[in-house]
């Protein structure tokens, strides 16, 4: 399911406050947790905590199901043709 920062897991940033180099990076911006923030159902995620804004949603968004990252949807298609192409494969056997 999705899961957003509201509801726990990633901590809280204040932006006012100067940052610690040592505080955990997120999202394909490298920037530390702050706002309202989305995990990728992906497990193995690298980056794990996307702020919406960077990956294109909005706070309002509804989401049914699970939500993956744009890095993990493109490795999932990419081996979901794999799996297609080696199920053709073997079919031709």
């Amino acid at each position: 399911g999705v899961k957003t920062e509201n509801e726990g897991g990633a901590p809280r940033a204040n932006e006012a406050a100067p940052v610690d180099p040592n505080e955990p990076r997120y999202c394909v911006c490298q920037r530390v947790s702050f706002g309202a923030m989305i995990a990728c159902d992906n497990e193995n995620c690298d980056m794990e905590w996307f702020h919406y804004s960077c990956v294109g949603l909005s706070t309002e968004a509804k989401f049914k199901g699970n939500w993956y990252c744009p890095a993990c949807t493109a490795e999932r298609r990419r081996l979901k043709k794999l799996e297609a192409k080696e199920a053709a494969a073997a079919a031709k056997k």
